[in-house]
């Protein structure tokens, strides 16, 4: 048990050495989500999903054919935000520059892949679809992170934070699409369907908890008796952008 406190009192003391009454603030706000700069990499891992949901439903209606080449050409979006409530504690009091963070966020996040898809037979058959599909997940994330404000004596402060929490895995992927079958030089009208799972019943995905990464920078502004605004942004799973207002006491 004396090893577990080892480290948080370490820090307790190099942040302060003459421990004064801490201080505390309470954070409230929005936050916005996007992994669209990482367009490439998410674009393939989900499209690759979508290939292989869609390639089953194929293999199902079509059970006397041979899948030959398949390709897709697909668009990558994603989009999301939620809010975020956060304690802070600053161990050295009021003009302290090191704090420790205590959150929640309630952020939906979701990933969405549209565009066209083409499945080839050995037989010279081939069929071709408009695809969507989306990727959701609510995170509930409990966090804990460790801040450096710059200029903690000033009215703005800029900061830089990070830390890491984690959340139940908790949403679903879903897909649709439809177009045309050729087959024997006979041009008929294709549905291939649609379906929701819940994340934790798909084959690749073997976790029901995730871990949250974080770092950002960002600036404090105070604005009148103990009442600040605040803006950050950085990682935190995908890059996030957030807004809100403090209250210090």
């Amino acid at each position: 048990m004396k090893k577990f406190l080892v480290f948080p009192l370490l820090i307790l003391l190099l942040a302060s050495p003459v421990l004064s009454r801490p201080k505390y603030s309470l954070h409230i706000g929005y936050s916005f989500w996007t992994l669209n700069v990482l367009k490439d990499l998410i674009e393939e891992k989900i499209g690759d999903e979508l290939q292989t949901q869609l390639q089953n439903q194929i293999k199902n209606d079509f059970p006397y054919k041979t899948l030959g080449e398949y390709t897709q050409d697909v668009d990558f979006d994603s989009s999301g935000g939620g809010i975020v409530v956060e304690l802070r504690i600053y161990p050295s009091g009021e003009n302290g520059s090191f704090s420790i963070g205590f959150s929640y966020a309630r952020i939906d996040s979701k990933i969405d892949l549209s565009g066209e898809i083409r499945q080839d037979f050995e037989s010279g058959d081939y069929l071709t679809a408009t695809a969507n599909s989306n990727f959701i997940h609510k995170y509930s994330a409990f966090s804990l992170d460790l801040r450096w404000d710059l200029f903690p004596e000033g009215r703005v402060h800029p900061y830089f934070s990070f830390g890491g929490g984690l959340a139940p895995l908790n949403g679903n992927f879903s897909y649709s699409a439809s177009g045309y079958s050729y087959i024997n030089n006979h041009k008929n009208k294709y549905d291939i369907g649609d379906e929701t799972k819940n994340l934790d019943e798909i084959e690749d995905i073997n976790i029901s908890i995730i871990p949250v990464l974080f770092a950002n920078l960002g600036i404090k502004v105070d604005l009148y008796q103990g009442i600040s605004a605040y803006a950050d942004g950085g990682l935190w799973n995908g890059f996030l952008f957030r807004v809100g207002l403090i209250y210090s006491f």
